[in-house]
């Protein structure tokens, strides 16, 4: 089904909105996320390889 419908960068959309958010609000849940790493685990997400 990926293959017919693939995510064409939404990993990458989706941390950048995440960062955005954390930027904006630095006691949310976004910025803990960032903090902890939440990036490294979008980029090894196997349906974006």
């Amino acid at each position: 089904m990926i293959g017919r419908y693939p995510r064409l960068g939404f990993g990458e959309e989706f941390l950048s909105s995440f960062e955005e958010q954390a930027r904006r609000k630095p006691y949310s849940a976004a910025s803990e996320g960032v903090g902890g790493g939440i990036g490294a685990r979008i980029a090894a997400n196997p349906l974006d390889a």
